[in-house]
């Protein structure tokens, strides 16, 4: 299942074969954004948290046993060009709202309508009639790409008190509604 769009990228549910991909893609992601000296959040924090290859094979099980019983209402999508993952979207249909858990393009592929393309994409797994909400680090440019698709800021700035950096920083985000 998938479908071509006009842009240089192929948008489909998450298979077996592009979880390696999609880890890559969130890692490199995280790296190239989430460093931030005012906010204390350093390098070596990013690779602590997200420790790449440690969990490969316990996070591919994982991702593997849920493709096989996915949650409800859960859903993944990636980005493919030249067969390779280069963007993901993570989407969830509640009953009272959707949320938009996530959504990574690697940094050398952004600005080419990945992003948009995906949200077009995720759309499609989404309750139209129910508003949507993501939360957003408030220091990256996912906060101005988010407006453009016509998100707004809720005023709310939520803090994962379970989420800390062993530095002891945490993510300034924002939450905003479309």
């Amino acid at each position: 299942m998938g479908f071509e769009l006009n842009q240089p990228a192929r948008i489909a549910p998450l298979s077996p074969e592009d979880i390696a991909g999609m880890r890559e893609v969130i890692y490199r992601t995280w790296l190239a954004t989430y460093p931030n000296a005012e906010h204390g959040i350093t390098l070596e924090d990013i690779v602590d948290t997200y420790e790449y290859e440690g969990r490969r094979e316990e996070e591919t099980a994982g991702w593997l046993a849920w493709l096989a019983n996915p949650a409800e209402g859960f859903t993944v999508l990636v980005a493919k060009h030249d067969g390779r993952v280069v963007g993901v979207c993570l989407v969830i249909k509640h009953a009272d709202q959707n949320k938009l858990d996530g959504m990574y393009v690697l940094p050398e592929h952004q600005g080419q309508g990945i992003g948009t393309a995906l949200w077009q994409a995720a759309q499609d797994y989404l309750d139209p009639d129910k508003h949507t909400i993501v939360t957003v680090v408030a220091y990256t440019p996912a906060v101005k790409f988010y407006q453009s698709l016509g998100f707004v800021d809720t005023g709310k700035h939520p803090v994962d008190s379970e989420f800390k950096f062993k530095s002891g920083a945490v993510f300034p985000e924002v939450e905003m509604r479309l």
